[in-house]
């Protein structure tokens, strides 16, 4: 919440509520803006009320894949007393893994408290997954973190977002590369909308996946939910 409330001082209201605003429907779950998701999430929701008992068989559908990645993946406020107590009660619910990023606490705090090292220590007993929506830049914060909890599992999610300036930068995927001596972290091979030229075929992702999979082999590259669309059409 805090890093919203610092993003509407620095753009002003009018701003603010027209970057609420998402650029396509699935720009806002690529990016990871939570408040542009909850958008989609209400307008969606009205529509399907508005339509009434023919729009039940959506509702099942929608409720049913809801049921499946909220057991997956996660969130846990680790500045709270217990936050390990939680995430073993979460467990038994099967949930997986636990989505953090520098979005909600600032890049210089997101990892440097002790919450978030109890959340580290605890995963690599529970097995859950540490997931990180995060930047190119913050892969030596990430790394800096395996190091401390080697048995921790860790998937970066979309690439560590680079390309997503339209840019991919050789010392952003030499980094991200080298994270693949951390033997518990994973890469998502996802988001392909979002990165490079962001429209298909999207060709010049190819040289970084390929320079990944040299790097961390197939078992340790993974599909996100967004796939299959990788593999359809004119992708």
């Amino acid at each position: 919440v805090e890093g919203y409330t610092q993003a509407a001082q620095q753009q002003g209201i009018v701003d603010f509520l027209i970057h609420v605003i998402p650029s396509t429907f699935v720009d806002a779950f690529a990016s990871g803006e939570i408040l542009q998701v909850l958008l989609i999430a209400l307008l969606f929701g009205f529509a399907l009320h508005a339509v009434g008992p023919r729009a039940r068989p959506i509702y099942d559908f929608v409720d049913g894949i809801s049921q499946v990645l909220f057991r997956i993946v996660g969130m846990i406020d680790e500045t709270k007393p217990n936050p390990e107590a939680a995430m073993r009660e979460l467990h038994k619910q099967q949930v997986t893994g636990f989505r953090i990023t520098p979005r909600l606490r600032g890049k210089d705090q997101w990892l440097n408290n002790d919450g978030m090292a109890m959340l580290w220590k605890t995963a690599a007993e529970t097995r859950q997954a540490m997931c990180c929506l995060i930047d190119a830049d913050d892969l030596a914060g990430v790394e800096a973190q395996c190091r401390k909890f080697p048995e921790t599992p860790v998937v970066i999610d979309h690439f560590a977002r680079i390309g997503v300036d339209g840019m991919i930068r050789d010392a952003d995927v030499k980094r991200l590369c080298d994270l693949a001596k951390q033997k518990q972290v994973a890469v998502k091979i996802s988001a392909f909308y979002a990165l490079g030229q962001k429209k298909p075929p999207h060709l010049e992702l190819v040289p970084m996946i390929r320079r990944l999979l040299d790097a961390y082999g197939p078992e340790r590259l993974m599909w996100a939910s967004d796939s299959p669309y990788q593999l359809v059409g004119e992708n």
